[in-house]
């Protein structure tokens, strides 16, 4: 199907809203990781699980944007927020997932909670 230029522009757009929006779903995987400090088989399912969330946000984008058919610019605008976005956001969720987890260390049973994941 062609589009014009403004329908294209649309798409683009919400495909970069729905990455973003996949970026920040990463960031916040990654603070429950790092607060937690889940054992690697976990970490791998939970990639696992971030990597079908993040595609059915894709797929769903372009469904509800144009009946499913994915256009050159559907995946470039996705990827370029995913980037773009995780960047500046990484350097902030990691400082909060620093900070959450000093006062989380201060509790009895987040050490208990801990453990028990660890193994």
């Amino acid at each position: 199907m062609i589009n014009n230029p403004l329908t294209q522009l649309k798409e683009f757009s919400f495909c970069l809203l729905a990455g973003a929006v996949a970026a920040v779903i990463y960031e916040i995987f990654y603070i429950i990781r790092f607060v937690f400090g889940f054992h690697k088989l976990i970490e791998f399912f939970l990639d696992i699980i971030y990597i079908v969330i993040s595609g059915l946000i894709f797929f769903f984008t372009v469904y509800l944007l144009n009946g499913g058919e994915i256009e050159y610019y559907h995946p470039a605008g996705f990827l370029l927020a995913l980037i773009a976005v995780d960047f500046p956001l990484r350097i902030v969720m990691r400082k909060a997932g620093t900070a959450t987890l000093k006062i989380l260390r201060k509790f009895k049973f987040f050490n208990k909670i801990k453990k028990i994941l660890k193994t």
